[in-house]
């Protein structure tokens, strides 16, 4: 993480419960700023940083960084497949196991 953008963060949370960090600077708009984010370092969370410093993934977050196009086109495709998902409802849906507290 970039050390000025964890102090940024340091600084943030200790503003107590209110503080609000967002995860990119354009939160309102929909683009690749949040890849862009994540190249200079400043992912929010670890899980989103990890895109970027893992090998596997970093071409993709490289590539939606400086091709918003693609990464509109992706986003577009995606949201369609999710759209045809079979999803499960009611009885279809549940659970079959009666799920217990382990510590308990």
């Amino acid at each position: 993480m970039d050390s000025d953008f964890s102090k940024t963060l340091s600084k943030t949370c200790s503003g107590g419960d209110n503080a609000e960090q967002t995860f990119d600077m354009t939160r309102n708009n929909f683009d690749n700023f949040y890849f862009q984010a994540l190249q200079r370092k400043s992912g929010v969370l670890f899980s989103d940083q990890t895109l970027y410093n893992n090998p596997i993934t970093k071409s993709i977050v490289k590539g939606y960084a400086m091709n918003q196009a693609k990464f509109f086109l992706d986003f577009e495709q995606a949201m369609v497949k999710m759209s045809l998902l079979d999803v499960k409802e009611g009885s279809q849906g549940e659970c079959p196991y009666i799920l217990h507290d382990v510590a308990g």
